[in-house]
C-alpha cells in the first residue's frame, strides 16, 4: 500500500535482523497478510510511545549529593541573607 502520501512522508531505513526474528517476522506478515514494513512500523511506534521521558535527578540549583538535613541548612542560611 506505497503511494505518494505515503512515500512522501517517510525515509527508508536498514535493519539487521537475528535469522530467527526475520523468520517468525516474514511467518507473522504471511499469517496476517500484512506487509513487514507495516508491521514493524507499528512494531516501532507503540515501543516509542511507550518510553517514559528522562527526568532530572534534581531540580534548582542544589547538587543531588545534598541530603534533606544539608537541604534545610542552605535554605535557612540563604534565607537569612534576605
Amino acid at each position: 500500500m506505497v503511494d505518494g502520501r505515503l512515500a512522501r512522508m517517510t525515509q527508508k531505513t536498514t535493519l539487521y535482523l537475528p535469522d530467527d526474528l526475520a523468520v517468525r517476522l516474514r511467518q507473522l506478515a504471511q499469517q496476517e497478510d500484512r506487509p513487514q514494513a507495516e508491521m514493524i512500523r507499528e512494531a516501532l511506534t507503540l515501543y516509542v510511545a511507550g518510553l517514559q521521558p528522562a527526568w532530572p535527578q534534581s531540580i534548582g540549583t542544589g547538587s543531588d549529593d545534598l541530603q534533606a538535613a544539608d537541604t534545610e541548612a542552605w535554605l535557612r542560611e540563604e534565607w537569612s541573607r534576605r
